[in-house]
Protein backbone atom coordinates (compact mmCIF):
# COMPACT_ATOMS: atom_id res chain seq x y z
CA UNK A 1 0.00 0.00 0.00
CA UNK A 2 3.01 1.58 -0.06
CA UNK A 3 1.66 3.42 -3.35
CA UNK A 4 -1.33 5.13 -1.86
CA UNK A 5 -1.57 8.70 -0.97
CA UNK A 6 -1.44 9.19 2.83
CA UNK A 7 -4.93 10.53 3.00
CA UNK A 8 -6.20 7.30 1.85
CA UNK A 9 -4.82 4.96 4.26
CA UNK A 10 -7.09 3.70 6.55
CA UNK A 11 -6.84 1.37 9.94
CA UNK A 12 -9.84 -1.16 8.69
CA UNK A 13 -10.19 -4.13 10.00
CA UNK A 14 -10.49 -6.25 7.21
CA UNK A 15 -12.49 -9.64 8.12
CA UNK A 16 -13.86 -10.54 4.82
CA UNK A 17 -12.73 -10.59 1.29
CA UNK A 18 -14.62 -9.65 -1.49
CA UNK A 19 -14.98 -13.11 -3.59
CA UNK A 20 -15.10 -11.81 -7.33
CA UNK A 21 -18.73 -13.12 -9.03
CA UNK A 22 -18.80 -15.05 -11.90
CA UNK A 23 -19.23 -12.81 -15.58
CA UNK A 24 -22.29 -16.14 -15.70
CA UNK A 25 -23.88 -14.86 -12.55
CA UNK A 26 -24.05 -11.40 -13.67
CA UNK A 27 -26.76 -10.68 -17.28
CA UNK A 28 -27.36 -7.25 -18.07
CA UNK A 29 -31.04 -5.54 -18.39
CA UNK A 30 -30.41 -3.07 -20.72
CA UNK A 31 -28.86 -2.42 -23.85
CA UNK A 32 -26.89 0.46 -22.72
CA UNK A 33 -25.37 1.63 -19.42
CA UNK A 34 -28.74 3.06 -17.08
CA UNK A 35 -26.73 6.03 -16.19
CA UNK A 36 -23.26 7.59 -17.31
CA UNK A 37 -21.12 10.35 -15.07
CA UNK A 38 -17.73 11.69 -13.89
CA UNK A 39 -16.33 8.15 -12.49
CA UNK A 40 -17.57 6.11 -15.34
CA UNK A 41 -20.82 3.51 -16.10
CA UNK A 42 -23.38 2.02 -13.87
CA UNK A 43 -25.51 -0.94 -15.82
CA UNK A 44 -28.68 -1.89 -14.53
CA UNK A 45 -27.88 -6.03 -14.26
CA UNK A 46 -29.53 -9.27 -13.01
CA UNK A 47 -27.07 -11.21 -10.55
CA UNK A 48 -27.88 -15.28 -10.00
CA UNK A 49 -26.91 -17.94 -7.68
CA UNK A 50 -27.31 -15.60 -4.45
CA UNK A 51 -28.72 -16.45 -0.86
CA UNK A 52 -31.67 -14.70 -1.83
CA UNK A 53 -31.94 -15.78 -5.71
CA UNK A 54 -31.85 -13.82 -8.42
CA UNK A 55 -31.81 -10.49 -7.17
CA UNK A 56 -31.17 -6.83 -9.47
CA UNK A 57 -27.81 -5.03 -8.97
CA UNK A 58 -25.89 -2.06 -10.15
CA UNK A 59 -22.20 -2.97 -11.59
CA UNK A 60 -20.49 0.69 -11.74
CA UNK A 61 -17.58 0.11 -13.55
CA UNK A 62 -14.59 2.71 -13.80
CA UNK A 63 -14.25 4.47 -17.10
CA UNK A 64 -10.69 4.75 -18.06
CA UNK A 65 -8.79 7.29 -20.40
CA UNK A 66 -5.58 6.50 -22.07
CA UNK A 67 -3.08 4.28 -19.35
CA UNK A 68 -0.63 1.96 -19.53
CA UNK A 69 -0.69 -1.45 -17.78
CA UNK A 70 1.08 -0.10 -15.00
CA UNK A 71 -1.35 2.59 -14.42
CA UNK A 72 -4.46 -0.25 -14.88
CA UNK A 73 -2.58 -2.51 -12.19
CA UNK A 74 -2.32 0.66 -9.71
CA UNK A 75 -5.92 1.86 -9.89
CA UNK A 76 -7.21 -1.83 -10.01
CA UNK A 77 -5.60 -2.23 -6.37
CA UNK A 78 -7.18 0.97 -5.57
CA UNK A 79 -10.85 -0.32 -6.65
CA UNK A 80 -10.20 -3.65 -4.51
CA UNK A 81 -9.15 -1.84 -1.41
CA UNK A 82 -12.61 0.11 -1.61
CA UNK A 83 -14.19 -3.56 -2.30
CA UNK A 84 -12.46 -4.72 0.78
CA UNK A 85 -13.44 -1.68 2.97
CA UNK A 86 -17.05 -2.03 1.28
CA UNK A 87 -17.65 -5.26 2.06
CA UNK A 88 -16.54 -5.03 5.85
CA UNK A 89 -19.39 -2.66 6.45
CA UNK A 90 -22.49 -3.63 7.48
CA UNK A 91 -25.65 -0.66 8.58
CA UNK A 92 -29.00 0.02 7.56
CA UNK A 93 -27.83 3.14 6.26
CA UNK A 94 -25.16 2.15 3.76
CA UNK A 95 -25.96 0.17 0.16
CA UNK A 96 -25.07 -3.43 0.34
CA UNK A 97 -22.22 -4.15 -1.44
CA UNK A 98 -22.32 -7.95 -3.42
CA UNK A 99 -18.72 -8.06 -4.58
CA UNK A 100 -16.65 -7.13 -7.56
CA UNK A 101 -16.67 -8.61 -10.62
CA UNK A 102 -12.89 -9.26 -13.08
CA UNK A 103 -14.53 -9.38 -16.54
CA UNK A 104 -16.82 -6.08 -17.11
CA UNK A 105 -14.12 -3.44 -18.68
CA UNK A 106 -10.27 -3.04 -18.39
CA UNK A 107 -11.10 -2.78 -14.25
CA UNK A 108 -12.79 -4.63 -11.64
CA UNK A 109 -16.40 -2.90 -11.43
CA UNK A 110 -18.13 -2.99 -8.24
CA UNK A 111 -21.69 -4.34 -7.36
CA UNK A 112 -24.38 -3.44 -5.00
CA UNK A 113 -27.98 -4.01 -4.87
CA UNK A 114 -29.66 -1.82 -7.54
CA UNK A 115 -31.75 0.78 -5.75
CA UNK A 116 -35.19 1.39 -7.88
CA UNK A 117 -35.90 4.95 -6.60
CA UNK A 118 -32.21 5.97 -7.29
CA UNK A 119 -30.24 8.78 -6.04
CA UNK A 120 -31.13 11.31 -3.44
CA UNK A 121 -30.93 14.11 -5.86
CA UNK A 122 -33.32 12.21 -8.37
CA UNK A 123 -36.00 11.59 -5.48
CA UNK A 124 -35.98 14.74 -3.98
CA UNK A 125 -36.72 16.12 -7.18
CA UNK A 126 -39.38 14.01 -7.56
CA UNK A 127 -41.25 14.56 -3.81
CA UNK A 128 -39.77 17.38 -1.84
CA UNK A 129 -42.82 19.77 -2.39
CA UNK A 130 -44.92 16.75 -0.30
CA UNK A 131 -41.92 16.05 1.84
CA UNK A 132 -43.12 16.78 5.47
CA UNK A 133 -41.02 18.57 7.65
CA UNK A 134 -41.07 15.38 10.14
CA UNK A 135 -40.00 13.33 6.97
CA UNK A 136 -36.84 16.04 6.46
CA UNK A 137 -35.77 15.46 9.54
CA UNK A 138 -35.39 11.59 9.24
CA UNK A 139 -34.07 11.41 6.07
CA UNK A 140 -31.21 14.47 7.81
CA UNK A 141 -30.36 11.74 10.53
CA UNK A 142 -30.54 9.05 8.13
CA UNK A 143 -27.34 10.27 6.43
CA UNK A 144 -25.72 11.44 10.15
CA UNK A 145 -25.96 8.05 10.58
CA UNK A 146 -24.46 6.50 8.12
CA UNK A 147 -22.01 9.02 8.11
CA UNK A 148 -21.20 8.56 11.89
CA UNK A 149 -21.00 5.22 11.18
CA UNK A 150 -18.58 5.21 8.64
CA UNK A 151 -16.05 7.62 11.19
CA UNK A 152 -16.59 4.67 13.72
CA UNK A 153 -15.01 2.54 11.38
CA UNK A 154 -12.23 5.09 10.49
CA UNK A 155 -13.60 5.20 6.96
CA UNK A 156 -13.99 8.52 5.12
CA UNK A 157 -16.78 9.05 2.37
CA UNK A 158 -14.25 11.68 0.96
CA UNK A 159 -17.44 12.87 -1.56
CA UNK A 160 -20.63 12.77 0.13
CA UNK A 161 -23.13 14.29 -1.89
CA UNK A 162 -27.11 13.94 -2.79
CA UNK A 163 -25.97 11.87 -5.94
CA UNK A 164 -23.44 9.57 -3.44
CA UNK A 165 -26.82 9.24 -1.17
CA UNK A 166 -29.83 6.47 -2.31
CA UNK A 167 -33.03 5.40 -1.73
CA UNK A 168 -34.23 2.10 -0.97
CA UNK A 169 -38.35 0.25 -1.60
CA UNK A 170 -38.63 0.99 2.14
CA UNK A 171 -37.95 4.91 1.44
CA UNK A 172 -34.90 4.65 4.00
CA UNK A 173 -31.31 6.26 2.39
CA UNK A 174 -28.03 4.09 2.15
CA UNK A 175 -24.41 6.03 1.43
CA UNK A 176 -22.09 4.97 -1.22
CA UNK A 177 -19.69 5.23 -3.19
CA UNK A 178 -16.81 5.57 -1.19
CA UNK A 179 -13.20 6.42 -2.43
CA UNK A 180 -14.54 6.46 -6.06
CA UNK A 181 -13.88 10.43 -6.47
CA UNK A 182 -10.34 9.71 -5.73
CA UNK A 183 -10.06 6.71 -7.85
CA UNK A 184 -11.80 8.35 -10.67
CA UNK A 185 -9.27 11.46 -10.57
CA UNK A 186 -5.96 9.16 -11.11
CA UNK A 187 -7.88 6.99 -13.80
CA UNK A 188 -7.90 10.82 -15.64
CA UNK A 189 -11.67 10.71 -15.91
CA UNK A 190 -10.95 13.83 -13.39
CA UNK A 191 -8.41 15.96 -12.34
CA UNK A 192 -7.83 16.36 -8.26
CA UNK A 193 -8.53 20.51 -9.33
CA UNK A 194 -11.43 19.89 -10.53
CA UNK A 195 -12.45 17.37 -8.28
CA UNK A 196 -12.20 19.80 -5.91
CA UNK A 197 -13.80 22.51 -7.02
CA UNK A 198 -16.44 20.76 -8.33
CA UNK A 199 -17.77 19.73 -4.50
CA UNK A 200 -16.65 22.83 -2.40
CA UNK A 201 -20.23 22.88 -1.05
CA UNK A 202 -19.68 20.00 0.21
CA UNK A 203 -16.64 20.39 2.13
CA UNK A 204 -16.17 20.44 6.06
CA UNK A 205 -15.17 24.48 6.14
Amino acid sequence: MDDLPQETRRPVDFKLEPIPIPLADIKKLELYPHATGGYGDIWKCSMSNTKFGTRCVAVKSIRVSQSDDKELYKIGRRIRREAYVWINLSHDNILSFEGIINDFGQLPALVSLWMENGSLNVYLKNVFPSLSSRRKLELIQQVAAGLSYLHGEDVVHGDLTATNIFVDDHGNLRLADFGLSMIAAESGNLTFGSLQSANTRWMAP
